[in-house]
């Protein structure tokens, strides 16, 4: 067989083989020169586990971090001016087709997306298939669906495709470390003082809606054992439960819940959320403030988590990344104030990110309302 052209690249480059989040097996050259980051949950994932040099293989940005998380955008760029020229990635949650021409006139090796968008979206399967067919390695991870038990699997697909084994299997030791640092205690903790009841909301929505499912921000609260006062409600009256439904104060009043939790999320775009994430450092006054929206409703004062100071406000996304284990040690501390007092969430968690991470993840993240 004759040798090609010389004018021509041949790409001898190893091909890995891995499985996805959407369970789908994709082959991947190795090592990979051109990255797509599609949503700015892949940029810390990615960036951890690639480790030094990380940002000279991207060639593609994720819109979504600078209207979602401009101040840790700020940080990146920051840090590697070149990556702000870069192209960017339309929102994949909110995209109204999907991008398919625009990612592949990328060059890409290998191409990162959102797996919880890319199943909730259903995007037109022809599209899908002209862009996972064309050569470049399209990998979906999750960080949303399970935030604390697929953590070490999306590590593991990058690990694979980075073959930086050591390096991810340093990342998994730390974050299930942190874990371990709640669930032990959680063992020594009688029956008899779990099980609390809690009432979520996530403000912004209108009207004001609560519920139960991942995307409403109670992973953390399932893994103390807790119960969702609103699914409670509805087995007790034959209801059927979904995800989210409009705000009931007859449920709050036969549910007593023991906590009240105000899960911030920038996607609702509520004033108070904004208060919330990556480098804000909102004054005592204006989270005061913005407490006192909800706890002044007519009637709160006198239910039982408002009269017994178990209120708290913290940012549900935190969990979309590694810094899930701080939120689990937020919410941990402050359901057990006293079997709790010797934790430090925001210690840990500026230990992982200066061990792992590019940029740190300072900020606003919890605030207890009822002081």
């Amino acid at each position: 067989m004759s040798a090609p052209p010389k004018d021509v690249e041949v790409d001898d480059r190893e091909v890995v083989t891995v499985t996805d989040l959407m369970g789908t097996s994709v082959n991947v050259k190795y090592p990979v020169k051109r990255v797509v980051l599609g949503s700015m949950d892949e940029v810390d994932f990615y960036a951890a586990v690639y480790g030094e040099g990380w940002e000279k293989t991207i060639v593609m940005w994720p819109s979504d971090m600078s209207t979602r998380d401009p101040s840790r955008e700020a940080a990146y760029f920051g840090k590697y001016p070149s990556l702000k020229g870069l192209p960017k990635s339309p929102d994949m949650f909110q995209a109204p087709a999907f991008p398919v021409e625009l990612l592949m006139k990328q060059n890409a090796d290998l191409i990162l997306l959102p797996a919880s968008s890319m199943m909730w979206r259903s995007w037109n399967a022809e599209t899908w298939k002209l862009l996972t067919e064309s050569g470049t390695g399209v990998v979906t991870l999750d960080m949303y669906t399970d935030p604390f038990n697929k953590i070490a699997e999306n590590v593991n697909v990058l690990s694979k495709i980075t073959k930086n084994t050591e390096r991810a299997a340093g990342i998994n030791a730390m974050f299930d470390k942190n874990i371990k640092k709640v669930m032990d205690v959680m063992k020594t903790i009688p029956d008899s003082k779990k099980g609390l009841s809690i009432y979520i909301e996530i403000p912004g929505l209108d009207p004001v809606k609560y519920g139960s499912s991942p995307a409403m921000g109670t992973p953390e609260f399932d893994m103390l054992g807790s119960k969702n006062a609103a699914v409670e409600y509805h087995k007790k009256k034959n209801l059927q439960y979904t995800a989210e439904f409009t705000f009931n104060y007859e449920m709050l009043q036969a549910e007593k819940p023991d906590v009240f939790v105000f899960a911030m999320s920038s996607y609702y775009g509520s004033k108070e959320a904004k208060l919330f994430g990556f480098n804000m450092s909102s004054s005592k006054a204006d989270l005061e403030d913005a407490a006192s929206k909800y706890l002044n409703r007519p009637g709160f004062g006198e239910l039982k988590a408002v009269k017994d100071k178990k209120c708290f406000m913290y940012i549900a996304e935190l969990r979309n990344t590694f810094a899930s284990f701080a939120n689990l040690q937020y919410v941990a501390k402050a359901l057990y104030p006293e079997e709790f007092k010797n934790l430090d969430p925001y210690a840990n968690l500026m230990e992982f990110d200066a061990t792992y991470l590019p940029v740190y993840t300072s900020g606003t993240f919890f605030h207890y309302m009822c002081t």
